[in-house]
């Protein structure tokens, strides 16, 4: 966990503007990011900034396409509240739910967010049930990210993407 917290603080002190890193140099740290995540929304793109924080759950939202919304809001939460008077269950999320309640939250599991504000990317099913179980005062870890496809500067001078 201190790597981590090394990693990130020099990361946010010393960008590197000409020469970021690549968003694989995340996997190479001791944490865990979800591999059908990380391949959809991060492989190959550019990490142009980061920053650890632990937020309490409460603050954390979601998007959809009438705009942001507090995870209490969510189908997810409303699942997680009427989930034993409907008898329908979401197999995937219940596993994840058996999951932590046997081995605990992971400390190595950060919900990341999109850099500089609380908009989940991913780990929205982990924040939900953490809000569900222990209250919006809950503090989780949270990881915000700020990632790029293509920067200008490679359109610009092509050679530049050879030197990263």
């Amino acid at each position: 966990m201190q790597h981590i917290k090394k990693f990130l603080k020099r990361s946010n002190r010393n960008p590197s503007f000409f020469f970021p890193q690549k968003t694989e140099c995340l996997l190479e740290q001791d944490l865990y990011i979800d591999p059908t995540f990380f391949k959809t929304g991060l492989q190959d793109k550019y990490l142009l900034g980061t920053r650890f924080e632990k937020i309490k759950v409460s603050k954390l939202r979601r998007k959809n396409d009438n705009g942001p919304y507090p995870l209490h809001e969510s189908p997810l939460y409303k699942y997680l509240n009427e989930r034993q008077k409907n008898g329908k269950t979401d197999k995937q999320f219940e596993e994840l739910i058996q999951n932590i309640e046997k081995k605990g939250f992971n400390s190595k599991s950060y919900i990341l967010c999109k850099y500089r504000s609380n908009l989940i990317k991913d780990g929205q099913h982990r924040a939900i049930y953490m809000l569900w179980k222990y209250g919006p005062d809950y503090e989780i870890n949270v990881l915000h990210i700020r990632v790029k496809n293509d920067l200008l500067r490679f359109k610009i001078f092509p050679w530049l993407k050879k030197l990263t």
